[in-house]
């Protein structure tokens, strides 16, 4: 016998009697990662900022480095 795909019913193994617990959930889709630099004259942090507004889930990240790679 089997529960539903993601109910919380526990089910016996039919081959040892015991419990086994249901199958961990999993997001739907990762997270994104959007990295902005503070002094990055190349692509601005607004453009970052604005990027991480129109991606749901999104986090952003602000880099202190100078330039547009931190070196």
């Amino acid at each position: 016998m089997t529960g539903r795909p993601g109910s919380r019913w526990r089910g016996t193994c039919r081959s040892s009697g015991t419990r086994t617990a249901p199958a961990p959930r999993r997001p739907a889709q990762p997270a994104i990662l959007v990295v902005g630099g503070v002094h990055d004259p190349a692509t601005p942090l607004a453009w970052a900022r604005g990027l991480a507004a129109d991606v749901d889930g999104s986090v952003l990240r602000k880099r202190l480095d100078d330039g547009h790679t931190g070196c």
